[in-house]
């Protein structure tokens, strides 16, 4: 908080003050958060469908129509992992005042409590989510991109 904010808020509205921006920030960290995991499930239930269909075709030789399946499976891919790459970001976005805040907190309770600081920095043994999803992504879109191919020569 800044030395003018600081000045406005009286000694007994502190407190609430940083209560409030605590809030503020989880809220925010938990909505992004949440919004990042049903996008990676909308995702995979989208790739469960355009698998199925694309064997579906497959089999049945309307390579054409696999074909236009697939390439619907690669813009898919494309478009999820732009959405998470702008989820990623909003949720970054808040990482800064929660380390700000829960450091004056632990600071103020004389209680270890950096909990985005760590989290936000993952362990070299860990792999990240940004990582994982990125991987996932990409590996359907490349599935996807074969899978063009495949039914482009065979038709």
């Amino acid at each position: 908080m800044s030395e003018v904010a600081k000045a406005h808020v009286p000694p007994e509205d502190e407190s609430d003050v940083l209560e409030a921006a605590l809030q503020h920030g989880w809220s925010w960290f938990s909505l992004h958060a949440v919004q990042r995991m049903q996008v990676i499930n909308h995702y995979l239930v989208a790739v469960a469908f355009l698998t199925a269909a694309y064997g579906s075709l497959a089999a049945a030789r309307h390579w054409m129509i696999a074909a236009a399946v697939a390439t619907t499976g690669v813009v898919v891919s494309l478009v999820f992992d732009l959405l998470d790459s702008r989820t990623r970001e909003l949720i970054g976005l808040c990482e800064p005042a929660l380390s700000q805040l829960e450091e004056r907190l632990s600071r103020e309770a004389n209680v270890d409590l950096m909990m985005v600081l760590r989290a936000s920095k993952p362990h070299r043994r860990r792999v990240s989510y940004r990582v994982l999803i990125s991987t996932l992504t990409r590996f359907g879109l490349a599935a996807f991109a074969i899978g063009v191919v495949v039914a482009v020569i065979q038709a």
